[in-house]
């Protein structure tokens, strides 16, 4: 079943354990050689040959003391193992399986023979092809060779091949451009494709790398067909690339017209240890000096009916030669059949009670654990040799085999409608996501304390920000509070100068002082809002702007309530006089103040607002901010002191035609239109800000509802302190009242 040259490590392995006492003892471990030609008749006149001892083929009959064999070692394809197997194994004779045609480079190991069931007395020394397989999909993914054509024998064993490969390349984004079977007569592939012309020659073209799986005896045949039906047509088809699974000689001299159209070339192999290049020349010497060492007769006897050579060995080979000699074909054979001896060993020395005849349990106990081969590989690359981990094999520039450029980092993927998965388009990274690597198949999200730069290829730090005194929003703010806050001083400070003036006693002098200092603190609470936000400055900011302006809006409602109970006071016998005085007015901005500072107090006890930081509102920004922490009591403490300013709108809009001195009634109307209007615009537009523009908008309405009381109520009355000192007068109040009382 072998070629010559395996016969010489069958031999060498045979020499060395009958010289190892340890391993048989008194044993001689007797063989027979047949070849097979590849050929099924052969095989079935070799298998009957085996399991008739006597002269004649007659398998199951015993004459004499001739045994069966104790185990067989062959190298058929896969076909023919199956038949092999299922003539053993009616005699429970252990079948090994070294490797295809005499060679350890043709496992293509049928899977129906790992069933136990059926061929349980056969076992298998090499390792299994989804071995290879990995290696193959692994060595493509590394040079980006993922526009593949695909060859194969068109037999069981490339069917198979085709049907184990293909899944594991779709599942890696390795697609095939192209697939054809090569049949095992290639004359007959050959002028099929030229007649018929079915492959398309701008496919051949575009593509550069092919995986060619054939059986041993039609892959030269094969290669040659395919070279001879390239030089048919026209085009460019050098610079090709093949990867090979077949179990062709790579150490063998490698024809220039089967390549002609290759860059490169590659081959897995098993790698087994101490492995030599092959050097035709020794071996051809090496098989003439060994066999001169046999007595081989054509003759045979007259009783027997058996037509096989018959050969003694009558000296011994030269071992040392030998073993010297053993390539990386035939080392995997010696080192199968030292495997099967020291199974036999150990099934031997357990029953060294029994007799030395094994008997058919015994066979198949020794072949339960057979010795594991490596199932490492080199990968070959034309007469070059490296391992696989190294994948350094060409001296050419291997450039990437795609059917679509590669997506640049920045973009990802995207599969096209119609077209296999290695061509594909190229879309950009949606917004926040970025993509580091070539040919991404998603986008990844930054983390939250960053965000993708201009390309979004990485992810950079955010920006951390705040309403800081260093910004131009922060200066203006600030300048504007001070400003606002020391005219306020200014206006308390004529109004205390002046107490005792008509114009300042008119309407209650108290909460026109209570008004003033309300909103100096109000103006200088802005402060609160600026810089970096620090756990004092959240508790205080909203609540100090709640209380604040709600003793503002209660001081402005205690006025207008005031105007209206003064004009009511001038009617002879009116109940209103009863009420005018200062314990009204007081009362009124005491227990309307203190609801407000009831409700800030229950927020600062159940969830009082503390430092935080946004990572999701604006994107490249870390915005620093005090967290409301409930959102229900921010609003409750606006909402009551909306509900405060739209009384006092109403009060006032109510009082604006009552007679009165300087105009009290009309002012306080048009401040509270102002007070309003600027607080309810703040709503919707504080909701649609992010940021620290939240806090511009917040500050803004704070300075512009405070300078519209100041402005409305105060500046007036300062003009006519100033500018017009005739007209604060008690004449001038009194004349006024009574031309109102007159008109009436």
């Amino acid at each position: 079943m072998w070629k010559n040259d395996d016969v010489l490590p069958f031999l060498v392995a045979i020499q060395e354990v009958s010289r190892d006492p340890e391993l048989l003892g008194n044993f001689t471990l007797g063989y027979s050689i047949y070849d097979s030609f590849s050929n099924a008749r052969f095989t079935y006149g070799i298998m009957a040959d085996l399991l008739s001892p006597g002269q004649a083929n007659i398998p199951n009959y015993s004459c004499g003391r001739q045994d069966l064999p104790l185990v067989v070692l062959e190298g058929a394809n896969s076909e023919m193992s199956v038949h092999i197997s299922n003539m053993l194994s009616v005699h429970k004779i252990p079948q090994v399986e070294m490797s295809h045609n005499g060679t350890m480079l043709n496992y293509d190991f049928s899977y129906d023979l790992s069933d136990k069931t059926r061929f349980p007395f056969f076992y298998r020394m090499v390792p299994k092809e989804k071995h290879q397989y990995t290696g193959i999909v692994k060595l493509l993914l590394h040079f980006q060779w993922t526009w593949i054509g695909l060859f194969a024998s068109d037999n069981d064993n490339g069917e198979r091949f085709m049907r184990t490969i293909m899944p594991l390349l779709t599942l890696s984004g390795i697609c095939r451009a192209f697939s054809d079977k090569i049949p095992e007569v290639t004359f007959h592939y050959l002028w099929h494709r030229q007649s018929s012309r079915p492959l398309c020659p701008l496919m051949w073209e575009v593509t550069r790398v092919f995986l060619y799986y054939a059986d041993r005896p039609s892959f030269y045949n094969g290669i040659l067909c395919i070279s001879s039906y390239l030089q048919n047509l026209e085009g460019t088809f050098a610079g090709k690339i093949w990867i090979m699974t077949s179990s062709w000689d790579i150490t063998s001299t490698i024809s220039e017209r089967c390549f002609w159209h290759s860059q490169c070339f590659f081959s897995f192999v098993v790698h087994l240890r101490n492995q030599k290049k092959h050097n035709d020349s020794v071996m051809i010497l090496l098989l003439k000096s060994c066999f001169k060492r046999f007595r081989c007769s054509y003759a045979k006897s007259r009783l027997s009916v058996k037509g096989w050579v018959r050969c003694e060995q009558k000296e011994d080979l030269p071992l040392d030669q030998l073993e010297q000699a053993l390539t990386i074909d035939n080392c995997y054979i010696h080192s199968a059949v030292h495997a099967v001896v020291r199974a036999l060993h150990s099934a031997s020395s357990s029953r060294c009670k029994e007799s030395a005849r094994l008997k058919a349990e015994d066979r198949k106990l020794a072949f339960q654990k057979p010795e594991p081969t490596s199932e490492e590989f080199l990968l070959f690359n034309g007469q070059n040799v490296a391992d696989t981990r190294g994948l350094t094999l060409c001296e050419q520039n291997l450039t990437p085999s795609r059917c679509t450029k590669s997506c640049l980092p920045g973009f990802k993927k995207e599969m096209l409608e119609g077209k296999p998965i290695c061509c594909y388009g190229c879309t950009s990274c949606p917004e926040g996501t970025i993509s580091t690597q070539e040919d991404a198949d998603r986008c990844i999200k930054c983390p939250d304390e960053q965000h993708p730069n201009g390309n979004q290829t990485q992810c950079v730090p955010k920006q951390i920000t705040f309403l800081s005194y260093g910004e131009s929003l922060g200066i203006i703010l600030a300048s504007l509070a001070l400003f606002l806050a020391l005219s306020t001083g200014f206006l308390l400070r004529i109004f205390i100068k002046y107490q005792e003036t008509p114009i300042v006693k008119a309407n209650n002098r108290d909460l026109s002082y209570t008004l003033l200092v309300s909103l100096l603190i109000s103006f200088l609470s802005s402060f609160l809002f600026i810089g970096p936000p620090k756990k004092a400055t959240c508790l205080l900011r909203q609540t100090t702007f709640s209380i604040i302006f709600s003793v503002a809006v209660s001081s402005v409602l205690a006025k207008s309530i005031t105007v209206v109970l003064a004009f009511l006071a001038t009617k002879p016998g009116n109940w209103a006089r009863r009420w005018l005085g200062k314990s009204l007015a007081n009362s009124v901005v005491m227990s309307l103040s203190a609801v407000q500072v009831i409700i800030c107090a229950i927020w600062l006890v159940i969830s009082p607002p503390f430092p935080d930081s946004d990572v999701h509102s604006l994107p490249g920004q870390i915005i620093l901010r005090c967290n409301e922490d409930s959102v229900a009591m921010f609003y409750l403490s606006l909402g009551y002191m909306g509900f405060l300013a739209a009384i006092c709108f109403m009060v006032a809009f109510l009082a604006r035609n009552l007679p009165g001195a300087f105009n009290e009634a009309k002012l306080i109307t048009f401040s509270m239109l102002v007070f309003c209007s600027v607080w309810v615009s703040f709503v919707p537009t504080y909701l649609s800000t992010k940021g620290m523009y939240m806090l511009v908008v917040h500050i803004t309405s704070i300075l512009a509802s405070s300078a519209g009381l100041l402005r409305c109520i105060f500046l007036p009355k300062c003009y006519i302190i100033l500018l017009r000192p005739h007209l604060n007068v008690k004449e001038h109040l009194t004349r006024k009242q009574k031309t109102t009382s007159d008109s009436e």
